[in-house]
């Protein structure tokens, strides 16, 4: 309907546009679920994101003047900065389970105490 009119009020025609751009793979489904975001009344995370990516197949719809076409390209810059990604890559990959980062913490503490040792047998050893 909104693609039939005349004026260029294309609000859901360009939120469609952003959940696409948002939605890849089932786990972006999945994510965008478990933040209350989108509900899953088809069954499958597959299911929609597969229907999220075919929905924007045939629209004419100017991106650029989409009320989200600010928040997409700071999405874009962040996703793009190499300290965003290793930041998500360490946190998804590493640090998944608290006891990874409570031997994080205790290889870290460990070190300094090895470094601090090292310093004061060199600032003995020259007395």
């Amino acid at each position: 309907m909104e693609q039939c009119q005349d004026d260029d009020t294309a609000y859901i025609t360009h939120y469609v546009i952003l959940l696409d751009f948002l939605i890849n793979t089932p786990k972006d489904v999945a994510l965008l679920r478990s933040k209350g975001i989108i509900d899953n009344y088809l069954g499958s995370d597959e299911a929609v994101a597969q229907l999220f990516n075919k929905l924007p197949t045939n629209v004419i719809a100017d991106v650029v003047d989409s009320p989200y076409y600010e928040h997409l390209n700071n999405m874009d810059a962040f996703y793009n900065k190499r300290w965003n990604k290793w930041k998500g890559n360490l946190k998804r990959i590493y640090f998944q389970n608290p006891w990874t980062i409570i031997s994080l913490n205790a290889a870290i503490v460990l070190l300094i105490c090895t470094i601090t040792q090292t310093v004061c047998s060199i600032l003995s050893l020259k007395k």
